[in-house]
């Protein structure tokens, strides 16, 4: 029988399926100022840039656009202000003077700024194999804008979970990090307005629950798996590029879901030339848990986490642009439960601060300077008490790490068929330990783990480092071939090396909607004074790991507005860096305490695949893309090939956008892939008769295969003519309720006798959350 709520939740769902489609109506865009008029055209897929100076508040669209799409549209309103908008690079659209005003060019457009950098046409293509989210422009392969993935299920209102909906991304149930293409999210670059973030992520602890990145700022999520442009470094999967939206009026924003509430607001000051944007999130999940009646017997949890983030951006000059940021997160979790077995007190507080300043100044029609100048702290403090089952008597972790850093990177066009970039980057990072266990493990399976097993773990000790890098590149146009090729070289004084990664990009223009892609290059990743496994029993430092990466892609328009992507990739890794994992459960808040934790140590690393993308968008009632990949991560270890925990051979991710009418719509997001490796365990008797633990080859079995159907149903409002909006929704993840196993615990007692007189392990299975239901109301004005 269906519970109560649960048929509540279906009845709301039977009733919006079948509720009729209806085409949404068009905005009007007549009578509008042409930064309203802006803001929806971004919100319905352009990603623009352009300068207050320009777009300024007296401008209105005095007559309603004839064409129907965002692009075409967007001439439409800049034609009658003497505008136009030019690719740039990385897709996005330049608004800028047209090189010869029309004659019923306002007067107010006659006194322009200087020409920004005159960028061609061939910048629109994307060299690099990226996927894109949020993205406001029509950028093949993906492009969906803000409204779109609101619109999508996904856990906390996080922004930074749709990542994982996209081919080759990996990602766990209750994490928010993910795996790019086999490798590990500690090898991802993560930037956000231009700076580099470690460890973006509230509840690290549960591996990461959610980012500290509020969704509402979130103006575009770029997501290159591989391959990528000189321009990045010192990391070797994969690029996260975040950006924040621009401000065009004053407006505000309020909302509460059941994890989390949020506000903020933003408006312009100085006629335009400066913006301020305040945005805040306070977690909920401490308000739902219960203190026990009886802190000796029951349990209890707290779980309080926020976030803050704040910008003023001012622009002096038409050609210069000066921002100051902040963003600051805090973590602090409580436990205490005194059940036989399980963990009887813990203490955790996370501390995340950012302060950076960014600068761009435009030199004439071809030269553009990007400047980012940054301050950061991230800090640890955990203390456990007691662990029954594994007689834990005390862990106290505090670490800390301090950084600097100076990044300048510089674009120069001297003509139609070349663009130059180069660039320095210089940081400086200060992190220290304060690390001891005292533990002693009795347990079944303790042959399983690293050494030391048991007994007493001190470090106390602080590293510096600096790391300094330069990058070149040219962009060039050879009929309809182009090709970005470039180098870069990094050093760090932490282990006095260096460096040195050439890159090349091409792809070829085959006509009617069609390309062909190739990327190939070197990309190294140091260890940074932080990323000391201290915990496991680490006291050195290990050299660069290397990542040669080859990349082979082709991509085509279909009918009915469908696009299709196919993309080849393999990637080797040299000099590996040793790794601790759990065997049977790696998602661990306490990984290091396991009975289960290994070792890994490959001479090397590989993973290849094939990434099939279908995308429709632009159509009017639904869009929606489907995904298959096959793919295949492992290492080499002891001349043995042996799989990677997250490998996941098939998967197959299917997402469909309903609008039911100019208010309602419906996402509906099913997941399938191969279940994960695991490691199987067998029973035994030592020789004292004792019952121990057999473990086989690591990860030579599998969990069974995973599925999940995830469904969103959203209702907006839009009030005071575009400017403000109210909406709310109902999201549901897990629908079918479908038990998919995560790992498993061995416990001491959980041996059996078979009939032949063996010895048998009963493993405890632990499962990923069932159904989970959620519901927010969001208000813009």
């Amino acid at each position: 029988m269906i519970h109560g709520k649960a048929k509540i939740l279906w009845t709301l769902l039977a009733t919006l399926l079948l509720t009729p489609l209806t085409l949404a109506e068009s905005p009007v865009y007549s009578g509008l100022s042409l930064a309203e008029a802006l803001k929806l055209l971004e919100n319905d897929g352009l990603r623009l840039i352009y300068s207050t100076f320009l777009v300024r508040p007296e401008m209105r669209v005095e007559n309603e656009p004839q064409s129907t799409e965002p692009r075409d549209i967007l001439d439409e309103i800049l034609a009658p202000h003497g505008l136009e908008a030019v690719p740039a690079r990385r897709g996005r659209l330049v608004v800028r003077p047209v090189a010869t005003p029309p004659p019923e060019s306002s007067q107010e457009s006659a006194s322009t700024p200087p020409e920004l950098p005159n960028f061609t046409a061939h910048d629109e293509i994307d060299v690099s194999s990226s996927y894109r989210l949020y993205v406001r422009e029509p950028a093949p392969p993906v492009s969906l804008s803000r409204e779109q993935i609101s619109k999508l299920p996904h856990f906390g209102d996080d922004p930074y979970r749709t990542i994982t909906l996209l081919p080759g991304v990996s990602g766990a149930e209750l994490t928010a990090r993910f795996a790019l293409r086999g490798g590990l999210h500690s090898e991802i670059l993560v930037r956000l307005d231009g700076l580099e973030l470690t460890e973006p992520f509230h509840v690290k602890d549960a591996q990461g629950l959610f980012s500290i990145i509020d969704p509402d700022l979130v103006d575009g999520i770029d997501l290159i798996a591989g391959a990528y442009p000189a321009e990045y470094g010192d990391r070797m999967s994969g690029v996260v590029d975040i950006s924040t939206g621009t401000v065009q009026e004053g407006e505000a924003r309020l909302g509460l879901s059941l994890l989390n509430l949020w506000g903020g607001g933003s408006d312009t000051f100085a006629n335009g030339r400066g913006s301020w944007t305040l945005s805040g999130r306070r977690g909920f999940l401490d308000i739902f848990e219960d203190p026990p009646d009886n802190p000796q017997e029951g349990e209890g949890e707290t779980l309080t986490y926020w976030d803050v983030f704040g910008r003023v951006e001012v622009s002096p000059q038409p050609t210069s642009t000066l921002a100051f940021r902040l963003l600051v997160a805090r973590d602090i979790i409580d436990i205490l439960i005194n059940e036989p077995r399980d963990i009887s007190e813990a203490e955790t507080d996370w501390r995340n601060d950012y302060l950076w300043i960014s600068h761009r100044r435009i030199f004439g029609a071809r030269l553009i300077l990007d400047s980012v100048l940054d301050i950061g702290h991230l800090g640890r403090d955990r203390t456990i008490a007691s662990n029954e089952i594994h007689e834990i008597a005390l862990v106290r972790d505090q670490r800390s790490l301090d950084r600097w850093g100076l990044r300048q990177d510089w674009s120069f066009a001297p003509s139609g068929q070349h663009l130059f970039a180069w660039g320095v980057d210089l940081r400086r990072y200060d992190g220290d330990y304060d690390y001891r266990n005292d533990r002693t493990i009795d347990s079944a399976i303790t042959v399983v783990r690293h050494l030391p097993p048991n007994g007493t773990t001190v470090f106390n000790d602080s590293f510096a480092g600096n790391s300094s890098a330069l990058y070149f590149s040219d962009r060039w146009q050879a009929g309809r071939l182009v090709v970005n090729a470039g180098g870069r070289w990094d050093r760090q004084t932490l282990n006095e090396e260096d460096q040195f990664s050439p890159r090349l990009n091409m792809v070829l223009d085959l006509v009617n909607g069609g390309a062909l892609r190739f990327g190939w290059g070197y990309f190294y990743q140091s260890q940074r004074p932080h990323e000391l496994d201290v915990q496991d029993g680490e006291t050195v430092f290990q050299g660069a790991e290397r990542s040669t990466h080859w990349a082979l892609g082709w991509q085509r328009d279909l009918p009915r507005d469908f696009h299709l992507r196919i993309d080849a990739y393999r990637r080797n890794i040299q000099n590996v860096r040793p790794r601790f994992e759990n065997l049977f459960d790696p998602f661990s808040p306490l990984p290091e305490v396991q009975s289960d934790r290994v070792r890994i140590a490959p001479q090397s690393s590989h993973s290849e695949g094939v990434e099939l993308f279908l995308v429709r968008k632009g159509a009017r009632r639904w869009n929606g893309w489907l995904s298959y990949v096959l793919s295949d991560v492992y290492d080499r270890v002891d001349g043995r090939r042996q799989a990677r925990y997250l490998n996941q051979r098939h998967a197959l991710t299917l997402s469909v956008g309903f609008q039911l009418s100019k208010s309602w719509h419906l996402s509906l997001v099913g997941r399938y892939h191969s279940g994960w490796p695991t490691t199987a365990v067998n029973g035994d008797f030592d020789v004292n008769g004792e019952p121990v633990v057999v473990v086989g080859p690591y990860y030579e079995e599998s969990h069974p295969d995973f599925q999940r159907i995830d469904i969103r149903a959203t209702r907006s409002r839009t009030i005071r003519k575009g400017k403000g909006t109210f909406s709310f929704y109902i999201d549901v993840q897990n629908l079918t309720n479908r038990q998919n196993v995560r790992g498993f615990e061995i416990r001491n007692d959980r041996f059996r006798l078979g009939p032949d007189g063996s010895l048998q392990v009963r493993p405890s299975v632990e499962h990923w959350p069932g159904l989970v239901p959620n519901f927010g109301v969001r208000w813009n004005f």
